[in-house]
């Protein structure tokens, strides 16, 4: 993570992340807490190395259900504690080259 990135906060803290979060989803999370909010963005950024279209990546992540996974999407995914299951998911299919369910 780049240094500066994101912003100091309080475990209640819900101001938006500053960065290229054209989507707002990160601004969303906020409410959920910091752990929520670290689990969206670590999500994000995993599906952003895989795809470079963050328009893709936040259709994919509130839209696209995860066959693998139950058919939820990622969004369902991290709301229910389960951020380490994507990411697996996203490591498993990094090698090609695209979002899929």
């Amino acid at each position: 993570m780049r240094r500066g990135h994101l912003k100091l906060m309080e475990k209640n803290d819900t101001h938006a992340i500053p960065g290229p979060d054209d989507t707002g989803l990160m601004s969303e999370c906020y409410s959920y807490g910091y752990q929520a909010a670290r689990d969206v963005r670590n999500v994000l950024k995993a599906a952003h190395d895989i795809e470079p279209e963050m328009s893709a990546v936040s259709t994919w992540y509130r839209l696209t259900g995860i066959a693998a996974l139950g058919g939820l999407t990622a969004e369902q995914l991290v709301h229910a504690g389960r951020a380490l299951e994507v990411l697996r998911f996203l490591r498993s299919i990094k090698a090609g080259g695209g979002l899929s369910s």
